[in-house]
């Protein structure tokens, strides 16, 4: 995650209508800390975020540059953009980019580490099961390989084809499975 925290203050002075002069003023740092801080050359201290927060009159989180919806969306369009690419590059590959995705943002997880682990499985199971029977099958092919959705007559097709309560043929999914933590959170994606 890109620390966004000079930018931030600086935008937030600028709109304020006040100089750095006056900023280093009210937070009794010098002129010169507040340059540095814009420029991103240092960090402002710990103790003085909430004090700069409470002079802007927005939260820590937008002072840090903390957007929950963008993390997010950055996430998903990271793990879609692998899971497209899922043919070329491989599984382990593709369970690289996605465990990335999630690590760039280590203070946004979406759940713990357990459901986190849920979703990226079954991702990646539900791609190993399309990959194993796409070949036979060009409705499927095209609904995967080009990442469209699935017209309303497909879906049925779709769905009986990738049904993920088939037996795993993967050993780190069977293994996975044996965690509890891992098995309940996996019931939340799986229909039974």
């Amino acid at each position: 995650m890109k620390i966004t925290i000079g930018a931030n203050i600086k935008s937030l002075r600028q709109k304020k209508g006040i100089t750095q002069d006056e900023l280093s003023a009210a937070m009794n740092v010098s002129s010169a800390a507040v340059s540095k801080w814009e420029r991103d050359e240092t960090y402002p201290d710990i103790t003085l975020l909430q004090p700069l927060a409470y002079y802007f009159g927005v939260s820590l989180d937008e002072l840090m540059g903390y957007n929950k919806e963008k993390i997010q969306a950055d996430i998903d369009s990271t793990v879609e953009l692998y899971l497209k690419s899922y043919l070329k590059i491989g599984a382990e590959k593709t369970r690289e980019f996605i465990t990335k995705a999630y690590s760039d943002y280590p203070s946004y997880r979406g759940g713990t580490d357990e459901q986190v682990a849920a979703i990226q499985e079954k991702y990646l199971f539900a791609a190993s099961l399309l990959t194993e029977r796409m070949k036979k099958e060009d409705t499927l092919y095209h609904a995967f390989y080009d990442c469209r959705p699935a017209e309303r007559r497909e879906k049925p097709l779709i769905d009986l084809i990738t049904d993920l309560r088939m037996n795993a043929k993967s050993g780190r999914r069977a293994e996975l499975l044996k965690n509890p933590k891992y098995a309940d959170a996996l019931k939340k994606y799986i229909k039974s």
